[in-house]
């Protein structure tokens, strides 16, 4: 669009369409998400344990009628059920306390430091870079590095349908008990791809290499952080699906504020350092991150068990 006349703003006038189409099918077809599981199972369960005077346990069946489903035009009403059991701003400090749990800044760290190093370091950098010798390629053409990333993610999307299946294989072996971490041993390639595509992006640009260094750097790295955003917000909410809209909040909140934190001076200090330094430091960042899988797969559950003792955890009943 750069070659467009008016292109930046032609730029600005396509994302402001993109984000309209998104709100008005999220009105469409997001359906009101407000459930509360226990209450309906304790209403319309089929059966019952109960003990006798003898301590023998009984199952009483119980027959109820299924509320009829709301069709499509009562579920775009604007209105809806109303919690009377909640404050409407308890859950406005309540979120907070879900940074307290490891699961949580994990994921939250990820994503920010993901996503501020795909956007700032890599998309930044090689509009700058790709414009000068050796490479001179025109302005027009900066934005075909977005190329690799798009295969990159096609090549990761497998992922999530592959995780499930393998989660569910697992939880069958484990006498039908589904743990969380089940779902990390498909996340464990993301530590080989996220920093070998950071260095072979950061190396092409130092020894200006041939720029298909940078499409393959930015492909590998993208498939790894496709990778960790299907798999570690799954993991985050199945250990901790108790109030997931709140989960989600300060999720996004927090890693919003980490990407642009993180970003915030990296044209400055590879400036400063050159490309070398600075990938090779985000290179081992982004190792030390994703290695933190091994570290859940092996102590994820003692920390659930532990934090869910915490005084703190009881605001969310976890």
């Amino acid at each position: 669009m750069l070659g467009l006349p008016n292109s930046w703003r032609s730029a600005y006038y396509l994302y402001s369409a993109c984000g309209a189409f998104v709100w008005i099918v999220g009105i469409l077809f997001l359906s009101e998400s407000h459930f509360d599981r226990e209450a309906a199972h304790r209403k319309y369960g089929e059966a019952a344990d109960l003990i006798d005077d003898k301590g023998e346990t009984r199952v009483i069946e119980r027959t109820v009628s299924i509320p009829k489903p709301l069709t499509f035009v009562e579920r775009l009403k604007p209105w809806g059920a109303v919690n009377h059991d909640l404050n409407i701003l308890t859950p406005v400090w309540r979120q907070f306390v879900f940074l307290a749990y490891p699961a949580v800044i994990w994921t939250v760290i990820f994503y920010g430091m993901a996503i501020g190093i795909g956007a700032l370091y890599i998309g930044l950098s090689f509009s700058i870079l790709i414009t000068q010798p050796p490479w001179n390629w025109s302005q027009e053409q900066t934005g075909l590095n977005t190329l690799g990333g798009l295969v990159g993610v096609l090549i990761a999307i497998p992922i999530g349908p592959m995780s499930d299946r393998f989660s569910a294989w697992r939880t069958r072996k484990n006498g039908g008990v589904r743990e969380p971490e089940m779902r990390l041993w498909t996340f464990l390639p993301a530590i080989i791809l996220s920093p070998v595509g950071l260095a072979v992006f950061s190396c092409t640009a130092h020894f200006k290499l041939h720029w298909f260094g940078f499409l393959a750097g930015n492909c590998i790295f993208q498939c790894a952080n496709f990778i960790g955003f299907s798999i570690l917000i799954a993991y985050m909410v199945d250990c901790y699906n108790r109030n997931t809209p709140e989960l989600i909040a300060i999720f996004i909140a927090a890693k919003s504020a980490l990407s642009f934190g993180m970003g915030f001076k990296v044209l400055v200090w590879i400036e400063e350092q050159g490309f070398l330094v600075i990938g090779m430091t985000f290179t081992a960042i982004m190792w030390f991150i994703c290695m933190f899988g091994v570290f859940f797969l092996i102590f994820g559950k003692r920390i659930r068990r532990a934090t869910g003792k915490w005084k703190v955890s009881h605001v969310h009943k976890l």
